[in-house]
């Protein structure tokens, strides 16, 4: 199975993917973009990726609530872009609560983003100096568990517990 992380960002999207058996991670960085204009960039960004790499699922950081005013509808509509540029590439998209991806890579649902990082090298012995690019990784593992009952029983119980939490939204079905 093809797995693409995705952590959205109203200032640098992580994104993580497999090329051949090492796994690639970035940014999509959108400097002084704005509004529509941002939008379309990480969009169309995304969807040169998905063309490349043509993952089956997309893994996706769900809303973190602690944003307020503008920003709170900024991140909304990135989120929904995202999800229709999946839904019509017919690409299934696991949504996973913060919570629950601060769980399985660090072990406490509230780890700070430092803790993160930390933990991520920890585990898997990456280092990140953006925590864009290390939840986008961390995601892409998600991904790879969440989808693999087996890899499970590597996890404490209340880490597979949490993954009741992951909302999965159907690509449109390709004919």
């Amino acid at each position: 199975m093809n797995l693409f992380g995705i952590d959205p960002s109203l200032n640098n999207t992580g994104i993580a993917y497999y090329e051949g058996d090492r796994i690639k991670t970035g940014t999509i960085p959108v400097k002084k973009l704005r509004r529509v204009s941002r939008l379309v960039f990480v969009r169309d960004t995304l969807e040169d990726y998905l063309d490349e790499f043509q993952p089956d699922k997309v893994i996706y950081e769900g809303y973190a609530f602690g944003a307020k005013g503008q920003a709170l509808f900024d991140i909304g509509e990135m989120g929904g872009v995202l999800k229709i540029l999946c839904y019509e590439k017919g690409i299934d998209v696991l949504l996973v609560p913060p919570a629950t991806l601060k769980l399985f890579a660090a072990g406490k649902g509230n780890a700070k983003k430092e803790e993160m990082i930390v933990a991520i090298n920890e585990r898997w012995g990456r280092w990140f100096s953006s925590d864009d690019e290390a939840d986008a990784f961390a995601l892409l593992k998600f991904g790879e568990v969440y989808l693999n009952v087996r890899k499970r029983r590597a996890f404490k119980p209340k880490v597979i517990e949490s993954m009741s939490k992951v909302e999965i939204v159907h690509g449109k079905q390709l004919r």
